[in-house]
């Protein structure tokens, strides 16, 4: 674990670098999670076998899913993408959001099963 401030609780997981980012779920339920780096990222609830890429203030409580970058980004479906962006909410299963196709001043939002946004 590399960077300052960083914390790992869950068991085999892991952050690469930046500052205040944490995987913890205080019952062992995000392991095998993943943080690349940046600044206040975390995984936690039942994000197992999850993946935060970069960016920052991300938060991931849901497993097999990922964040890949952007800030204030919210992912609690299982199963889902949010490619980046800012802002993005995700709050049912398997759902992928890319901020790419929506106008960027915008809130993006997805809470319908097998949707994109």
């Amino acid at each position: 674990m590399e960077g300052d401030a960083n914390e790992v609780c869950d068991e085999d997981s892991s952050i690469g670098g930046g500052y205040y980012n944490f995987v913890s779920s205080g019952s062992n339920t995000s392991y095998y999670s993943w943080i690349g780096s940046g600044y206040d990222n975390s995984i936690s609830g039942n994000g197992y076998q999850s993946v935060i890429g970069g960016g920052n203030v991300n938060a991931l409580t849901a497993p097999n899913s990922v964040i890949g970058g952007g800030s204030q980004n919210t992912l609690s479906g299982s199963y889902s993408v949010i490619a980046g962006g800012s802002n993005n909410t995700l709050n049912s299963r398997q759902r992928m959001l890319s901020s790419a196709a929506v106008r960027p001043t915008c809130c993006r939002q997805s809470t319908a099963c097998w949707s994109a946004v």
